[in-house]
């Protein structure tokens, strides 16, 4: 377990893993925020850790954007993309990352464990993102992971704030288990407390006049 598992585990609250992201294909272009004040936001808010989107397709991100988060925050930060390399994953390590995401939809069983074998070596955290059933049968053999449960549909992109749920009573506890997408307020953590490690929220926090703000009022509103 490294850095990123270790800030974000723990039953007892939920983490928030606040994202930096430019654009998405569902939202469109996000208000510029300067870096350095955005991870003071987020420190300040309570962040656990960040999510740094790094695709250049769809969500027009960049390497750049990893390093620059880097920079101007201490906590650790997962790179999201769409990996399928080594070569990514290396990039990831000079870019400053702490973890990887890997999205079982575009991986088969032997793919993922390869490439989450290859990036712990180098000493990276992995995170196996799952939607559906299909990619919930590829991550059953394997166990030195972060599980993350994407609420949005990758392919229509529409979202479900519970649709995690459906999953939680079938993966061993002993997982780190992450929320992902579609939270817009703390009362929207109710039916996972206790249940998951982490939430991780984007779009909330970067369409906020008032990230910080915002944030905290994820962290410290509505605790069980």
């Amino acid at each position: 377990m490294n850095n990123f598992e270790k800030a974000i585990r723990g039953r007892d609250r939920i983490s928030v893993i606040a994202e930096l992201k430019r654009f998405s294909p569902s939202h469109g272009k996000f208000p510029e925020h300067d870096i350095e004040q955005l991870m003071k936001a987020y420190e300040k808010g309570g962040a656990s850790a960040i999510s740094v989107v790094t695709d250049a397709y769809l969500f027009k991100g960049s390497l750049e954007l990893l390093r620059e988060a880097r920079r101007h925050t201490k906590l650790p930060i997962i790179r999201k993309d769409f990996l399928t390399k080594k070569e990514h994953i290396d990039a990831s390590v000079e870019a400053g990352a702490d973890a990887i995401l890997l999205i079982a939809r575009m991986l088969d069983e032997q793919q993922l464990q390869r490439l989450a074998t290859y990036a712990h070596e180098k000493g990276l955290d992995t995170v196996i993102e799952i939607h559906d059933d299909e990619d919930f049968k590829k991550i059953a053999g394997i166990t030195n992971t972060i599980i993350g449960i994407n609420n949005r549909n990758l392919q229509t992109f529409t979202t479900n704030v519970r649709h995690a749920e459906k999953f939680l009573d079938r993966i061993n506890p002993k997982f780190t288990i992450i929320a992902e997408s579609a939270f817009s307020s703390a009362e929207e953590f109710a039916p996972y407390f206790g249940k998951i490690d982490a939430v991780l929220i984007g779009t909330a926090l970067l369409t906020s006049e008032n990230p910080s703000k915002a944030l905290s009022s994820f962290i410290y509103a509505n605790r069980p």
